[in-house]
């Protein structure tokens, strides 16, 4: 029921991509998009969720870096997204 009722939560970056599974959802930013986290993943989907009578639970808000550790040159993560928990996956 969650993925037919939430049909309508779309990334708002262009390039984003909101992937729905259960009753997960989970959020892909390309690094180009880095500055758009806050605004897809804060606000934009704690706003549907509050404008659908659903509740977010921040506590279980994670945020996941991949890095390739084979470029030469190495790309620096952005900075934590504030109350959210950070993991870093070579």
């Amino acid at each position: 029921m969650y993925v037919v009722g939430a049909a309508d939560l779309k990334a708002v970056t262009p390039g984003n991509e909101l992937v729905k599974f259960a009753d997960d959802t989970y959020i892909v930013i390309p690094a180009a998009n880095d500055s758009s986290r806050q605004t897809d993943v804060v606000s934009h989907v704690t706003e549907w969720a509050r404008k659908n009578n659903r509740k977010t639970n921040p506590t279980k808000f994670t945020e996941i870096v991949f890095v390739d550790n084979r470029k030469k040159k190495k790309a620096h993560p952005p900075p934590p997204l504030p109350g959210i928990d950070r993991v870093t996956i070579p």
